[in-house]
């Protein structure tokens, strides 16, 4: 029969969730006026995403006024259906509309989707704070890093863990005894570690003791572990997939999930 639109639907986690920088799909199942499959290809789909919300931000920064529009493509894989594959890189919630060639929408379109900001990446991440400029000996200087992912999103949770070292590179002479042994230039280095307070923020706050110019270094490391996916059904179908987490211990536990046990068990 005749190609409908509202008989064709769409399924797959590409039109729930979505991860920067990451390749989602998705499948269209084309369909005539009476439910049957279509065989061959000769439907023309207008896929495309607009973001509609940007991920919450602990900063107030400028973002371009400018539409981000993601457009995905399709490949007929037969029996009707269609692979749509698309890719986004700012994080936020996006409508998601699929059209057929006459401007109608399928059956359950617009989609709303989530897509989640990608791995924190320490060259792309922010460091605030009057202590990266200035602090008073005795006193408590703040120190913030931002995580953000390669893509400049805001990250969410941050499996890395920040070393921060403070040296102290050269103070006035008139400050330290004229014996040498009581300069504590080059000796005086002080370090502290860091994981994820909350919503990719790292709190590196310091307490200086000496006056004078100090060297403030950070670097990020990753405690390692086994990244996996875990999913609701042996069919490992993305339609069933739960979280993807880095797990430093390879058995989990999920009575000590109580938001997700259900969903493995449902």
């Amino acid at each position: 029969g005749t190609f409908s639109a509202s008989s064709s639907s769409a399924s797959g986690l590409g039109i729930q969730r979505a991860r920067a920088g990451e390749e989602s799909t998705f499948i269209i199942q084309s369909k005539d006026e009476g439910g049957n499959s279509k065989v061959e290809d000769e439907a023309l789909f207008d896929v495309h995403l607009v973001l509609v919300e940007r991920s919450i931000t602990p900063l107030s920064l400028d973002f371009s006024d400018d539409e981000v529009v993601v457009t995905g493509s399709q490949e007929f894989v037969g029996d009707g259906q269609y692979l749509v594959e698309y890719t986004c890189f700012v994080s936020g919630e996006y409508v998601l509309h699929v059209r057929a060639s006459g401007e109608e929408d399928i059956t359950g379109s617009p989609f709303r989707v989530t897509v989640d900001p990608a791995d924190m990446s320490a060259s792309q991440s922010l460091v605030e704070g009057q202590g990266i400029q200035s602090a008073m000996a005795g006193e408590i200087a703040e120190v913030r890093v931002y995580g953000r992912d390669e893509y400049g999103n805001f990250v969410r949770h941050a499996v890395e863990t920040i070393e921060m070292t403070l040296t102290l590179n050269s103070r006035h002479q008139s400050d330290w005894e004229t014996n040498e042994l009581n300069d504590p230039v080059g000796s005086q280095v002080a370090k502290q570690l860091a994981q994820d307070s909350g919503g990719g923020v790292f709190i590196l706050d310091f307490i200086p003791k000496f006056s004078g110019e100090y060297d403030l270094d950070l670097t990020t490391f990753s405690p390692g572990g086994l990244k996996g996916s875990y999913y609701s059904s042996p069919d490992l179908l993305p339609d069933y997939l739960i979280l993807t987490s880095l797990d430093k211990e390879v058995e989990k536990y999920w009575e000590d999930d109580p938001i997700n046990i259900g969903k493995l068990i449902g």
